[in-house]
């Protein structure tokens, strides 16, 4: 009778154990976040699945070393604690495993030009937003592995990479790149000639033929830029054109355009056109015509249409 008596309660003790102590997964943020208490500090962030927020946690996890800069996947003890002291949790966590350990990886947006940044001089940085700001920022460090192009608003997954502890300036960081998502030419252009280059159409003046300039009379040539998507479309004095084109301040790229395939065998423009707009990196406006370059050697002249 007494043995089976030691039995019932040692069943009786498990069971409320088993009550009082569940094995409970979070999730531990990169970075600690200020808490508010009788003094000022730093705690955990913590959630416990991966779609909610992030949550100070203001109590401590035994056996949990943690790093700033990693995004912690673990598994604890959850210990209920009876009749806790007034200024104690009513819940315990011990460490049981860390499931995971990584770098956060961030969507980060990279504006289509550079912008100014002063430290101990001035420099060119880029300016950059993550996908949960609304406001770009420089960047006074660097994205390794990444090759910018100005001209280009970029979408990428980065590894983000705390370089240095939170002091007065806040937490510092770089980026390492995992992926590309999207690369989009953007039009860096002043609003007077992009007013310009949207009104109206544009024919054929002069053209570089043989290394010398001559003069075209092609009524059937005309250019037309949509300066909204970055297409250009109009005709070559044979055939219906359409392509893509990008500018940046006083350079311009232009191509590659998908024509039509009708023969004719007295236009000489479309013939000469395609290769010169091959070897064309830089144009100017003036007031009634645009031009064309390769390098300071005009290639293309035309004038405004409307």
């Amino acid at each position: 009778m007494k043995y089976k008596l030691i039995l019932s309660c040692t069943a009786l003790f498990l069971i409320i154990a088993h009550d009082l102590i569940s094995q409970t997964k979070m999730f531990v943020n990169y970075r600690k976040a200020d808490c508010t208490g009788i003094t000022k500090a730093k705690c955990l962030q913590i959630r416990f699945d991966e779609e909610s927020s992030w949550q100070n946690f203001y109590g401590s996890i035994d056996g949990f070393n943690y790093e700033e800069g990693y995004v912690y996947e673990i598994l604890t003890d959850k210990i209920s604690i009876d009749n806790p002291p007034a200024d104690g949790s009513s819940v315990k966590y011990i460490l049981k495993e860390v499931i995971s350990k990584n770098r956060p990886v961030v969507r980060l947006s990279i504006a289509e030009r550079y912008t100014e940044c002063e430290d101990v001089k001035i420099f060119k940085c880029l300016l950059v937003r993550e996908s949960s700001e609304t406001e770009w920022k420089p960047l006074y460090t660097e994205i390794r592995g990444f090759d910018y192009k100005e001209g280009y608003e970029f979408e990428i997954d980065a590894e983000k990479i705390l370089i240095s502890n939170p002091d007065e300036q806040g937490y510092v960081f770089e980026y390492m790149l995992r992926k590309v998502i999207s690369e989009k030419p953007k039009l860096i252009i002043s609003v007077a000639d992009k007013k310009f280059l949207s009104e109206g159409s544009f024919k054929i003046k002069r053209m570089r033929i043989n290394g010398e300039l001559k003069k075209i009379s092609d009524k059937k040539f005309n250019l037309l830029f949509n300066v909204e998507n970055l297409t250009v479309s109009g005709n070559d004095g044979c055939n219906s054109m359409s392509g893509r084109f990008e500018i940046n301040g006083d350079k311009i790229k232009l191509g590659p355009f998908i024509t039509t395939r009708m023969y004719c065998n007295d236009i000489i423009t479309d013939k000469h056109f395609y290769k010169l707009i091959n070897e064309t990196n830089r144009f100017k406006i003036s007031e009634k015509g645009l031009k064309f370059y390769g390098g300071d050697k005009l290639l293309i002249e035309l004038y405004k249409s409307n």
